[in-house]
């Protein structure tokens, strides 16, 4: 579990997560250098008996066991606090890799904003045998279904903007008419339930997408490269506590023009395909131009997108973190 300045949501997420009827094993809580006394939260509710220590370099892990809701069984919980905010992305790739080295058989993996169902994850594992990767359906607090995953992932054709076609919730409305077990294309870091052969095959997220797509870059490689199934799984619920976000901020507008760009450069199936980005991007500004409704930190925060995507060697830069001076200068301008 990844967290970020948001203390509340992560003790309702830990004490759903100590109630399932299968009770969990161990747990790892990457702390992205919260700034909210998330530690003192973690403190004062028994999941760890030792703050970390300030001004650290380095990532710092504290071990800690406490007991299941369900039936009292021993849960290892491994805090790790790192040394600063390194996104959703760098988040996953740190707690998923801590996971795997200790040698755990199956990952879920989420976000500190959602809670799962009591029984989430033995629904999940009754389905172990048939798929490496399993993900619950995302449903909000009165029922409703949020669920985004693809059907059909596209980067065949040239003459559509987003690859990610025809969704779970366009297509179905409402969680009851979901099939009881559904095959998607990518998925959202909001629950995904991972083999280790799986993690084995293709690795741990990228660090360096920062946030926004690293989820649907993962599938990407699960599909194409393990050849692995993605099933979406009805019975299987988690629950989101907060509404999507519909906020605009530069730097978020960055990683997703940036990620996805790349996506598009990576995996395209063609060359036209490949190099769709430009054509829709910079389309966006010369459209935008024209109906006289110039935003030229848009511009510029495109441009950069386009050029550390298809220019720059990997790792990717880390541009308009939240809260930096080049972000704060990029709004002024």
């Amino acid at each position: 579990m990844v967290t970020y300045n948001r203390k509340n949501l992560l003790l309702q997420c830990l004490e759903a997560l100590r109630k399932q009827t299968r009770p969990l094993e161990g747990m790892v809580i990457v702390d992205n250098a919260s700034t909210d006394g998330t530690p003192k939260a973690l403190l004062d509710s028994g999941y760890i008996r030792e703050l970390p220590p300030t001004g650290i370099s380095e990532s710092w892990e504290y071990e800690h066991k406490i007991r299941n809701f369900h039936d009292g069984s021993t849960l290892k919980v491994h805090y790790v606090r790192m040394p600063q905010n390194t996104g959703g992305a760098g988040g996953f790739h740190e707690g998923m890799k801590r996971a795997y080295e200790k040698g755990y058989d199956w990952i879920w993996v989420m976000d500190d904003d959602v809670k799962p169902d009591d029984a989430c994850l033995e629904k999940m594992l009754s389905y172990q045998g048939k798929a490496s990767v399993i993900v619950p359906v995302r449903l909000s607090l009165v029922g409703e279904l949020e669920e985004c995953a693809a059907l059909e992932y596209d980067l065949s054709r040239f003459f559509i903007r987003d690859p990610r076609r025809f969704s779970v919730k366009q297509a179905y409305i409402c969680w009851r008419n979901l099939p009881e077990i559904l095959e998607v294309k990518d998925f959202s870091f909001e629950g995904p339930f991972f083999h280790r052969n799986v993690i084995k095959k293709v690795g741990f997220p990228r660090p360096d997408f920062f946030i926004l797509a690293d989820d649907t870059e993962y599938a990407l490689r699960i599909t194409l490269i393990s050849k692995s199934r993605i099933i979406l799984l009805k019975e299987a619920k988690m629950y989101r506590m907060l509404p999507p976000r519909l906020d605009f901020e530069y730097w978020r507008l960055y990683y997703c023009l940036r990620n996805m760009a790349y996506i598009h450069r990576l995996y395209g199936k063609t060359v036209f395909v490949r190099l769709k980005p430009w054509f829709w991007y910079l389309g966006s500004i010369v459209k935008r131009i024209l109906k006289l409704r110039p935003d030229w930190t848009r511009y510029k925060v495109t441009i950069c997108a386009l050029f550390d995507a298809y220019f720059l060697k990997e790792p990717l830069p880390l541009r308009y973190l939240p809260g930096s001076i080049e972000q704060k200068r990029a709004v002024s301008q």
